[in-house]
């Protein structure tokens, strides 16, 4: 956790700065999260910083908060929030707090904060190869190689080059759809844009 924490202190001191500069907060959390990738801090956080800094807040660390504490935010909610996260990577916020009758303001804080859960798309990928379909193209691909060492030009002027896929008819799921909770270091979610549906037809290109 103390890692986690250097990193959400370095970047609410490169906030600070990009504000006195008079950078926007929504320039700021993309200039972030260019730099920080699936680390950069949520962009809640980053507009409740800017605030801060410009009513004349100088200090990095949070302030000590007054009046009644937060009840919510127990070692126990937070380990039920996580185990409703670690069950479905989609789950709302608004759900959480639902399910747990707590405000969707503790779930916030315990999600990003505490959780440290960042909420990203799905990557898209072109195609789920199997280890048959990949050991096949590396092999194509050396003898490919191999006949132009051996051919040299003339092997080049006699390729004719095509592809095949089929066109499925369904209705594509949308990035937002896709997206997941996960940790600043997690791996990010693949997507395959080739998914099998009930009805497709082939398209042959040469």
């Amino acid at each position: 956790m103390a890692a986690c924490y250097d990193i959400n202190f370095e970047q609410r001191a490169v906030i600070k700065f990009l504000t006195k500069e008079g950078e926007r907060a929504v320039n700021i959390h993309n200039r972030l999260c260019v730099v920080y990738g699936n680390a950069a801090i949520a962009r809640f956080s980053v507009y409740k910083w800017v605030t801060k800094f410009k009513a004349g807040k100088d200090s990095l660390q949070d302030e000590p908060r007054s009046g009644r504490p937060n009840t919510a935010v127990t070692d126990e909610t937070i380990a039920r929030v996580d185990e409703m996260i670690q069950l479905n990577r989609r789950v709302r916020v608004w759900d959480i707090a639902s399910v747990l009758n707590i405000s969707t303001y503790s779930v916030e804080i315990i999600v990003h904060e505490h959780l440290q859960y960042r909420k990203i798309c799905a990557r898209w990928v072109p195609r789920s190869l199997t280890e048959e379909h990949k050991r096949n193209r590396l092999d194509i691909s050396n003898e490919l190689v191999q006949r132009y060492d051996v051919q040299g030009q003339a092997f080049l002027d006699c390729i004719v080059t095509g592809d095949e896929t089929w066109l499925h008819q369904f209705e594509p799921e949308t990035k937002r759809q896709s997206m997941q909770w996960r940790h600043p270091w997690s791996p990010p979610p693949r997507k395959f844009r080739a998914v099998a549906s009930t009805s497709k037809q082939m398209a042959t290109v040469f």
